[in-house]
């Protein structure tokens, strides 16, 4: 048996490690010499922060009663999230960190009715959408029935990853086509765009690893830029379904959404003190997915950095820590690839570390 208070001091002792024993790398001219003050210093026992899961869990209940006062979700671009900014600012703030925003707009994805697939014929059946099949985050929307054209589907999913990658790969695909294949070892946005230019007129990607219900995702196809028609992630089983029908077999796809522009925030605490030379960052993504309240992914890790920060605070680190809550994460790393490309050479010399906390809790 596992035993979770302990357990759940190691991310705080991990960060702890890293503030004590980076130098500050203070330096004082002597001649020709460069001597370094602040040295390292070993790690005490006893120097462990007080991080407990009870404090933990306060953070976690407070995400939940966001999302369920927010329609369930906790979505970036959705007023949820920015319920979730509104709280890590105000906690971070009574800790005593310095708050700040880094904020861009950018399109978001938002689904307006159900996803439809219906193979032809009632006796066919049709599958449930949130339980067999999801539309991939910035999907092209329409309504089309056109002939399935299964590309090198392996049934059994042995394989894994599936052809589409090359724009030749799809070669020989009929005209508007509903295309069904396994994922490739290149992005899901490459083998749509290449359907969509081979004329495709909607894809399916079957998803060994999915299952019904829970163990369906929704993958992102990075940016609605160039993407015009429907994709769908589906099911292993429901792959296998559609494949067993064979190739020609009408189907029916609908996919209802749109992609608003909406402001996003990055949230950025720091301490007060610390040398900025060798800043020590912790982070993790603040937004949920857009189909749930995103308690584990990762409500987990945002409680956990915040009940550390709330701890550090009073230890006088002589690093500056910075503790980054993203946005954007679930659309494609949108909101830690904005504050990179934000950033100058000498801004990014300055970080020492980067510690990500994604899922903790996770039961792996």
């Amino acid at each position: 048996m596992i035993d979770r208070r302990r357990a759940i001091h190691r991310p705080g002792l991990a960060l702890l490690s890293l503030i004590v024993l980076l130098p500050a790398c203070t330096t004082e001219s002597a001649g020709d010499a460069t001597v370094t003050t602040n040295a390292p210093e070993t790690l005490r026992k006893g120097d462990d922060l007080d991080v407990t899961v009870e404090g933990i869990r306060d953070h976690l209940k407070a995400l939940q009663k966001i999302a369920s006062a927010n329609e369930g979700i906790r979505a970036a671009g959705e007023p949820g999230y920015d319920a979730s900014v509104r709280y890590v600012a105000r906690t971070m703030r009574a800790a005593g960190y310095e708050v700040s925003f880094d904020a861009w707009r950018t399109p978001i994805f938002e689904q307006r009715s159900p996803t439809r697939l219906e193979p032809e014929g009632s006796a066919r059946g049709t599958f449930e959408d949130g339980q067999d099949l999801r539309a991939m985050l910035y999907s092209g929307s329409g309504s089309i029935r056109a002939p399935l054209f299964p590309l090198s589907f392996d049934a059994e999913g042995t394989g894994r990853e599936g052809p589409g990658c090359s724009p030749n790969a799809f070669d020989g695909t009929p005209a508007g086509a509903v295309v069904l294949l396994r994922p490739g070892p290149c992005f899901t946005r490459d083998q749509v765009v290449n359907a969509q230019q081979a004329g495709a007129g909607a894809v399916i990607v079957a998803y060994p690893e999915f299952t019904p219900g829970n163990g369906l995702r929704r993958p992102t196809l990075l940016s609605p830029d160039g993407i015009a028609i429907p994709a769908l992630a589906v099911t292993d089983e429901v792959g296998r379904r559609l494949s067993a029908l064979g190739s020609g077999t009408s189907v029916r796809v609908a996919v209802d959404a749109r992609n608003p522009t909406r402001l996003l925030r990055n949230v950025i605490a720091e301490t007060p003190g610390g040398s900025a030379l060798k800043v020590v960052m912790a982070g993790g993504h603040l937004d949920s997915v857009v189909d749930g309240p995103g308690i584990n992914d990762n409500g987990s890790g945002v409680a956990t950095l915040i009940e550390i920060a709330e701890e550090l605070i009073g230890s006088e680190p002589r690093n500056k820590v910075r503790f980054v809550f993203w946005a954007g994460e679930e659309y494609g790393l949108l909101g830690s690839r904005h504050y990179v490309d934000s950033l100058n050479p000498l801004e990014i010399r300055d970080i020492a570390v980067y510690l990500n906390f994604d899922m903790l809790a996770s039961p792996n």
